[in-house]
Parts: structure tokens; C-alpha cells; sequence
């Protein structure tokens, strides 16, 4: 009854009623449903001021930076150790960004800067945001070591149809137009896995399971995995085999005397890409 009473009083502060009767008790409504949505993503946003409050009362020079899996991870690793080193007082804070919008991240001001491939990000988005390459990643065909056909070096297009494959969630595009190319010539793709992260694709070729397309830097120091040359009619899907991987952030980033200090490093990756 309490519930009830205090519902009601909350429906006049809201507009539209939260919860309604049933037999078996009081159910909340679609639109407190939506309501509480919003509830949690607030509650959520306190929770990362709560968790900021601490750094900023200490004056700590703090600079939050995600990254893409598969599509800037190896250049962040690259960055990380190089810009600490020459900055010891600044604090890098990590966000490995696994969800397919990571720009909301920068756009909602929950990191400073984000490192990603372009094709990762909305049309339109980039032009909004200050950025630079940072750095290039190669797509490289990899096998088991020891496989007879790794061995081989290359692999015919009857080969590649035959084996099992396992591909990058964010691949989908490429698998698309590869699909069609294959049914087109009379043949079709043993595809047994397509996974959100690189490190399980790595697991099914080291364990000899499958062959998979990986950045080159990735997997060039494991020895029980190896490259493998494909068909042309392969290359000629999977387009640009060198990706570009830029670092973004918002324009007024630039005001704070630690951000830019970053920014500065970055652009220094960026000419020796020039």
C-alpha cells in the first residue's frame, strides 16, 4: 500500500503513471520501464565522477584513453610504454573499447582520446574531431606452423575453400563480398568461427583449428603460428591490407596543459608516417 501511495505521488511529479495493478501484485509500466533507463545511466555517470573526484582533488595528471581490439590495440601497446616513459608524472587510464560504438565513449566525454581505424566510426563523425595517424597495421593470412599447407607457403583457391576459417567480428563486410565472390567461382567458405576478439582467433590457429586473418604485429613472435600467401582472387576482396589507425579527440582538448602535452607526442607518430 505504501508503494502505491508513494507511486502515485510520483506519477504527478513525472507525468504518466509507474507501476499497475495486478492480480498477483504491482508490475512496473513500459514507461517507467524507459524511465529507469535513464535512471541507470545517470546513476552510472555518477559513479565515474565518484571514481574521478579522488584524481582531481590529488591533482594527478590523469589521461583517460581507449582503444580498439583488433584495430589500434597493437599501436596503443606500441605508444603506452614510449609517451610513460617520457612523461612519468602522467597517468594513462585504459579503456579497451570492445563495443561496436566506441565513439560514444569520447562523444559522452568518458575517455579524452581514442584510437581506432576510420572504418570503426560513423560517417560524418571524424570531421567533428581533431585527429592524426598514429600509426599502420598489416592484414596477414595465418596458419598452424606445422599444417602441411602453411608449410606450402600459399594455398590454391580450392585450398582456401576447403579449410576451416575463422575471421574478426568487424570483418563482416569483407566476409560479405568474399562470400559472393566464392558462390560466383563454385565454391563456398568452411567459416567454423567469426569472434569479437583477436586473441580467440589466435587460440583456434595455434591449436591448429582453423586459419584466420590477423594484423601482421599481432602474431609475427608466436612460432606455432605462421602467414600464408592467399589466392588473388582472395586479395582483391579483403581491399586496403594496410590499415590506418588514427588517434581522435574533441576539440577543446587542446586547453589542458597534460592533454596537449599528448597531443603533441601524437603528432609527432603522425609526421613520421608523413
Amino acid at each position: 500500500e505504501y508503494l502505491v501511495d508513494y507511486a502515485s505521488e510520483e506519477t504527478k511529479e513525472v507525468g504518466f503513471k509507474l507501476f499497475n495493478r495486478k492480480s498477483k501484485g504491482v508490475v512496473p509500466t513500459e514507461e517507467s520501464k524507459l524511465l529507469l533507463e535513464h535512471v541507470d545511466a545517470v546513476l552510472r555517470r555518477i559513479d565515474l565522477m565518484n571514481q574521478a573526484i579522488p584524481l582531481i582533488s590529488n591533482h594527478q595528471n590523469v589521461l583517460r584513453i581507449g582503444f580498439r581490439s583488433y584495430a589500434g590495440e597493437n599501436d596503443f601497446f606500441r605508444i603506452y610504454p614510449e609517451f610513460s616513459k617520457m612523461h612519468p608524472d602522467t597517468i594513462l587510464d585504459i579503456h579497451q573499447m570492445t563495443n561496436t560504438t566506441p565513439w560514444l565513449y569520447l562523444d559522452e566525454n568518458q575517455i579524452d582520446f581514442l584510437i581506432s581505424a576510420t572504418k570503426a566510426l560513423p560517417e560524418g563523425w571524424i570531421e567533428k574531431h581533431e585527429y592524426c595517424q598514429i600509426g599502420l597495421e598489416e592484414l596477414t593470412f595465418w596458419g598452424p606452423t606445422n599444417h602441411p599447407l602453411t608449410e606450402k607457403g600459399f594455398l590454391t583457391l580450392e585450398e582456401f575453400s576447403q579449410i576451416p576459417l575463422v575471421f574478426w567480428d568487424g570483418h563482416r563486410k569483407f566476409l560479405t563480398r568474399l562470400n559472393s565472390s566464392m558462390v560466383d567461382l563454385g565454391y563456398h567458405l568452411n567459416i567454423v568461427g567469426i569472434l569479437p576478439q583477436i586473441s580467440g582467433i589466435i587460440q583456434f590457429i595455434h591449436r591448429g583449428m582453423a586459419f584466420g586473418l590477423i594484423p601482421y604485429d599481432f602474431a609475427n613472435s608466436i612460432p606455432e603460428i605462421s602467414p600464408i600467401e592467399l589466392p588473388k582472387e582472395v586479395i582483391s576482396q579483403i581491399g586496403e591490407q594496410l590499415i590506418s589507425i588514427y588517434a581522435f579527440w574533441n576539440k577543446e582538448t587542446e586547453k589542458y596543459t597534460v592533454k596537449k602535452q599528448f597531443i603533441d607526442y601524437l603528432r609527432t607518430l603522425s609526421k613520421t608516417r608523413e
